[in-house]
């Protein structure tokens, strides 16, 4: 489908989530990049328009829709991206470009960088679409992933803790920015996403039949708690 990748997400407790790292300690790779504990932290600061109508979108189940944000690995503002995520149906797309810390501070304060000649056209394109939508900062979503790959299927699967969330959009990254744990203590999303096909022996490994899949948005979580 076009760069689309199957993406299923599961609510799951402490317990499980052992159970199934140790499976995929035998079966998949660490990513290389995380740290000695096999852990690193995302922290993202996600954009809406005046209407808040990716959060709706969500909220409403609308098949296809995108949502906007910045992206932090572990607090290193040496390498920051700035990320379109597309939605149909069961599928997702993520267009993502490098951009520096003066346009992420730009964006922080709501406002959108020039395109210069010769910076990547991709971020070039995202910041003309977040123009015309007239998207702000709106709040900031951190957990803590331990991330599994697996080659043949571009197989991907993570397991995100101590989710948290901010509205102090205008301290996205620094350490002393005030966060809201979102779920309860021992409470884990893990996400497995691949492209056309997933490996007949990862199915059989993680055996996942027995979860319960959820439609299941941090974003959206968060934004609910910053508006209600």
């Amino acid at each position: 489908m076009n760069g689309f990748r199957h993406e299923d997400k599961y609510i799951i407790d402490r317990a499980q989530a052992d159970i199934l790292r140790i499976k995929a300690e035998g079966a998949l790779f660490h990513d290389i990049h995380a740290g000695e504990d096999g852990m690193y932290r995302i922290s993202s600061l996600y954009f809406d328009d005046p209407d808040n109508s990716c959060f709706f979108d969500n909220e409403d189940g609308v098949g296809n829709r995108s949502k906007y944000r910045i992206r932090l690995y572990n607090g290193d503002r040496g390498f920051i991206r700035l990320e379109r995520k597309e939605k149909r149906g069961s599928f997702t797309r993520k267009t993502a470009a490098v951009i520096s810390t003066e346009q992420c501070e730009d964006l922080m304060r709501g406002e959108i960088p020039e395109y210069c000649k010769g910076e990547d056209g991709t971020a070039g394109m995202l910041f003309e679409e977040l123009r015309l939508k007239s998207m702000r900062p709106r709040v900031v979503v951190s957990y803590k992933r331990i991330p599994y790959v697996y080659p043949a299927g571009n197989v991907r699967l993570t397991f995100d803790y101590d989710i948290e969330s901010s509205v102090q959009t205008d301290r996205f990254g620094s350490k002393d920015m005030v966060n809201v744990p979102l779920l309860p203590e021992g409470i884990c999303i893990m996400e497995l996403k691949w492209d056309e096909l997933l490996p007949g022996h990862l199915i059989d490994v993680l055996h996942t039949d027995g979860l319960i899949r959820y439609k299941f948005s941090k974003y959206s979580m968060c934004r609910k708690a910053a508006l209600y």
